[in-house]
């Protein structure tokens, strides 16, 4: 897998066991070219996609192999993320979003217990997955909604948050959760079902 910026193929075959550390190092330096800006970043983190690869900060460090190696150097990036933020003076007017696209792959070391199944199924534990929002003095610390949502919300919540809105021209399966989010008891979710593809 190629390293791109931009359109460009800056390397061709990537040291693997350092591409966590590498993309944290440009996002670090992204957010101090960005931080009087309005921005919206999105980090995409490869690992601990298959295969898994970590450091030698992280490699056989962890109790879970090659994937919890990978797993503890993406959360000491996002760490170092966080690091940033507030380097920058700008960690509490920041809404940080952390989620997963899929439940672990158990057959790669992750475990989705308590719920059965995982990646690659539709099963509970292949469809429920972390969703955290971080937005200090917007969402309550220590608050959780057991509500149905979706990361398909996020475009409508957040474009409302921002002062816009959703593309109107074609459906959109998201819908605001921002209820929710913001610790209201009454929310309820907007969502009566959610169908698998």
């Amino acid at each position: 897998m190629p390293l791109i910026r931009d359109n460009d193929i800056i390397e061709l075959e990537p040291d693997q066991r350092l591409v966590t550390q590498r993309h944290t190092v440009e996002i670090k330096k992204w957010i101090r070219e960005h931080k009087e800006d309005p921005f919206f970043l999105y980090i995409p983190y490869s690992m601990p996609h298959a295969p898994q690869f970590s450091s030698e900060n992280f490699e056989g460090k962890s109790a879970n192999g090659k994937w919890g190696d990978a797993v503890e150097e993406v959360d000491w990036s996002v760490g170092e993320v966080f690091k940033e933020l507030k380097a920058q003076g700008i960690d509490d007017n920041t809404m940080v979003v952390f989620l997963s696209d899929n439940g672990g792959a158990m057959n790669w070391g992750a475990s989705n217990a308590p719920l059965r199944g995982g990646k690659g199924t539709t099963l509970e534990g292949g469809q429920r997955v972390p969703f955290i929002i971080r937005y200090p003095g917007q969402v309550p610390a220590d608050s959780h909604a057991s509500q149905l949502a979706t990361s398909m919300d996020l475009l409508p919540t957040i474009a409302k948050l921002a002062g816009g809105q959703a593309p109107s021209d074609h459906k959109i399966d998201g819908k605001n959760i921002w209820p929710l989010l913001s610790g209201s008891d009454e929310a309820k979710s907007p969502h009566r079902a959610f169908y698998y593809y």
